[in-house]
């Protein structure tokens, strides 16, 4: 897991590296253990997905 500074100030962006094709958002947010009840997870994909979905539009 790793927490960086989010694109608007006060945010924050949190990515979460697995090695299972197969990670769900509730597994990623339960990952975050107590820290989970401070973020709102806005988004949630996959390597390579954001990638597709930015080149598509």
């Amino acid at each position: 897991m790793k927490i960086e500074a989010g694109e608007k100030p006060g945010t924050q962006k949190v990515l979460v590296m697995s090695s299972s094709e197969k990670l769900t958002k509730k597994q990623a947010v339960t990952s975050l253990g107590d820290k989970a009840k401070r973020y709102v997870v806005k988004t949630f994909a996959k390597k390579g997905e954001k990638e597709k979905a930015e080149k598509a539009s």
